[in-house]
This record gives structure tokens, C-alpha cells and sequence, in this order.
């Protein structure tokens, strides 16, 4: 059960699950249930997290089609 993770491990869940790191979070019908009970337990930061990157994705982005 989600619960039964450590508070540090849920925040790499939802961090990881924010970068879309498919490496560590497979997209497994399974697991999404229980990566959605881990994020949730992050608060706002997950949401805040994948703002970020998708942000930071598209700075590379642009800066590698400029270059």
C-alpha cells in the first residue's frame, strides 16, 4: 500500500512522474493507481514539478532549434 511508503520515497514517485521518467515509473495500467496515491501525498509540489520541466523541455528545446 502507498501508505506504507516512506515520505522520501513518494516525493522521488512524484518527481520522477512529473519529469515523465518512464525508466523508473513504466506506464503499467498497475502501478497507476498507486503512483496517483503517491503523488497525491506531495501535495502541490507534483503539479508545480511538471510545470517545470515541461517549461525547462521547452527552453532546450528552442534553444537547440536556435543553435
Amino acid at each position: 500500500p502507498a501508505v506504507d511508503i516512506s515520505d522520501r520515497d513518494a516525493a522521488v514517485v512524484a518527481l520522477a512522474a512529473a519529469a515523465g521518467l518512464r525508466t523508473l515509473l513504466p506506464r503499467k495500467q498497475s502501478h497507476d493507481t498507486r503512483v496517483e496515491e503517491l503523488i497525491e501525498r506531495s501535495g502541490q509540489a507534483a503539479p508545480a514539478l511538471r510545470k517545470v520541466v515541461h517549461e525547462l523541455r521547452g527552453a532546450v528545446a528552442a534553444a537547440s532549434a536556435g543553435a
